[in-house]
């Protein structure tokens, strides 16, 4: 990631209630460890089930969310964490689950903890310089004199141009820039879509993986035109609609493989 990019997915853990009671929950902590500093993280909502509950910001490495939530029995409720990290971040950042606390009368037992989640490397931009070249010309006007038969003189003006050198500016060839996802994180809809960033026409292979690496979806589009944006569909292979979560979206053309995150909030 950049410094500067929001609505990372860092965290997903799953509660579930297997007793038949209702359990009230009222905080989660989350924990980050690694080189970046806390600090540079300017945000870090929890979801459940999809919905935002709350926003807060790390203090040292701890992020502590109080919230009040239920979760009935025989059920249970995903939780996801995205983060905002500041123009300044730099390092590698990673994010366990280290805390849960719940209750219905007698406190509730959560297990196992910690719950570790994605590590993050952070770095800062690179400036890519380009060079302009501007040519002008210079004149020097040139003084010639002619004798008229009454000898009277005259001044007749004679301008050369006289160049400048030339400089010669070499053509780069464009850069092809990573495919992107869009919107993303998804809410709502059928579909999302895929710009692959082709230098060339290209037969273009897509393959959806859930987190634990189980396919659920493969598509191949032939012939893709440089610029075009493709529409996929937010759902598996047998046409049904993808879960909330996220998905390992993986890109590959004549040009190589790119694996892309898809956060899908329903």
């Amino acid at each position: 990631q950049l410094s500067g990019a929001s609505n990372v997915l860092v965290q997903q853990v799953v509660l579930t209630n297997p007793s038949n009671s209702t359990i009230n929950l009222t905080s989660i902590t989350l924990q980050v460890t690694g080189t970046g500093n806390p600090n540079n993280i300017t945000g870090v909502t929890l979801w459940g089930n999809a919905t935002a509950i709350t926003t807060t910001i790390f203090s040292g490495i701890n992020a502590v969310y109080n919230f009040s939530g239920s979760l009935p029995g025989s059920s249970s409720v995903t939780y996801t964490f995205t983060v905002n990290f500041g123009t300044n971040a730099v390092g590698n950042y990673s994010f366990n689950v280290t805390g849960v606390s719940g209750g219905n009368g007698q406190a509730a037992q959560f297990s196992p903890l910690p719950v570790a989640g994605a590590t993050v490397t952070v770095a800062q931009p690179t400036a890519t310089p380009t060079l302009t070249a501007t040519l002008t010309p210079s004149a020097t006007p040139t003084f010639t004199f002619t004798a008229s038969a009454t000898s009277t003189w005259t001044a007749a003006f004679t301008a050369s141009f006289t160049p400048s050198p030339t400089r010669t500016a070499t053509t780069v060839p464009p850069v092809v820039g990573t495919p992107v996802l869009f919107p993303n994180p998804v809410s709502g809809g059928n579909s999302f879509q895929l710009n692959s960033a082709l230098a060339a026409t290209s037969d273009v292979h897509i393959t959806y993986f859930t987190v634990t690496f189980r396919k659920v979806n493969d598509l191949t589009f032939p012939d893709v035109t440089p610029g075009k944006v493709l529409t996929l569909p937010l759902t598996d292979k047998k046409g049904m609609d993808l879960a909330s979560g996220l998905y390992y979206i993986v890109v590959q053309t004549q040009q190589g493989r790119s694996i892309l995150k898809l956060l899908v909030l329903r």
